[in-house]
């Protein structure tokens, strides 16, 4: 069994994950090396060298029987790792080497769905125009096709190139949405514009076609309204606070509704948008403080995620909990951590309690913060926990 640390990479990871590929090879040469080991959540060496853009070691894995189908914790194969960080060369390397380009993530979403998400248009449209067979009005588990996706994150260069594949515009999600009103639901007015002349196209082509009554358009009336997703997400304190004071008896079902995407209700929203006033009034008026998204992600784990400082430290002072993880065993300090050290965030969390184990990096980065801007707090909470896990 090849030696791994706390996390479960051994040292064929850190090779991939550092771009070392003299060292892989050597790696390689050793009897004791598995190619396939994975990490406490599920990545082998392929899926980090994927991620990172290491196209040399990538190719040393795969000829070494790699296997590139596996899938990550997060029914993620190494081919999605590539499109999720943009790196269409080993997109290229793995499609070529004969990587399944039709699998479902644990959410039933195709590899088209994470363009989309992402905003990969280069790749979405390499993709589609190299496989033919890839759908791209394939819908996942809640019924959002790739298009969905790029509508309620206002990314019209993918909605073109779907468009271009042939993309539909009417397709219906679970929560009774297509596309176009996805889009106008999440004030995307970039792809409404786009997304709107696409479906009175397929309304004309189908009015030649099939003689269909032009009036069933999407369309937008006087009586359309504004979910509240959309309200806290896009109106300004003074629009949303008549908003929501005209709720009336729908109040308490709207606070604890979820939309259609990520299983978010709306106190996530305005936590991640740094909407304080929306927190505090969702809040008043009952909102569960620590529910959880479709990645269990807390509106506290979002507003560190997005670096709303205001509502970390609102959130904890209403008693937000620390120890909660998301599903891959993330907790809100994790986040402070996560690409890039945000001390301001992480000294609002450690001095409400927040645990550090197994963090001894982040401790350097802390205490180097501290010397520069003199937080004494702080200092005596990293003393108490350095205590702790000595």
């Amino acid at each position: 069994m090849p030696l791994t640390d706390i996390q479960g990479k051994t040292a064929l990871h850190y090779a991939a994950l550092y771009g070392f590929p003299k060292v892989a090879r050597l790696l390689l040469a050793h009897p004791g090396t598995s190619v396939n080991a994975t990490d406490h959540l599920g990545a082998t060496a392929l899926i980090f060298a994927a991620q990172r853009g290491r196209q040399t070691i990538l190719k040393l894995l795969a000829d070494d029987g790699a296997q590139l189908d596996h899938k990550d914790s997060r029914g993620g194969p190494a081919i999605l790792r590539a499109v999720d960080f943009d790196h269409l060369d080993c997109v290229r390397i793995l499609q070529q080497r004969g990587a399944d380009c039709f699998f479902d993530d644990m959410h039933g979403r195709n590899i088209l769905h994470g363009c989309a998400i992402n905003v990969r248009d280069t790749i979405l449209r390499f993709l589609l125009q190299t496989l033919e067979s890839l759908k791209p009005n394939a819908q996942d588990n809640k019924g959002q096709t790739p298009l969905h996706d790029a509508a309620s994150r206002d990314h019209d260069r993918c909605a073109r190139v779907l468009l271009d594949f042939g993309a539909r515009t009417e397709i219906i999600n679970n929560g009774g949405q297509s596309p176009v009103r996805t889009a106008r639901d999440s004030d995307s007015t970039r792809c409404l514009s786009l997304l709107e002349l696409a479906r009175q196209s397929e309304m004309e082509k189908e009015g030649r076609e099939q003689h269909v009554d032009q009036t069933r358009a999407d369309t937008f009336g006087p009586d359309y309204e504004m979910p509240i997703h959309s309200a806290v997400m896009s109106l300004d304190n003074e629009a949303l606070q008549s908003y929501l004071e005209k709720l009336g008896p729908k109040t308490d079902a709207l606070i604890a509704s979820r939309n259609i995407e990520d299983s978010q209700n709306p106190l996530h929203v305005a936590a991640l948008r740094g909407k304080v006033h929306a927190v505090t009034w969702l809040l008043d008026h009952g909102a569960a403080i620590d529910v959880q998204d479709l990645w269990d992600g807390t509106p506290l784990i979002r507003a560190v995620q997005y670096s709303q400082g205001d509502v970390v430290q609102l959130l904890l002072d209403r008693g937000a909990s620390l120890d909660l993880r998301d599903k891959l065993d993330r907790t809100a300090l994790d986040f402070a951590n996560d690409r890039y050290f945000d001390p301001k965030i992480a000294s609002i969390l450690i001095k409400k309690g927040a645990k550090m184990e197994d963090q001894p990096g982040f401790m350097t980065d802390c205490l180097d913060w501290v010397c520069e801007y003199g937080d004494v707090e702080l200092v005596k909470c990293l003393v108490n926990t350095a205590s702790l896990y000595s």
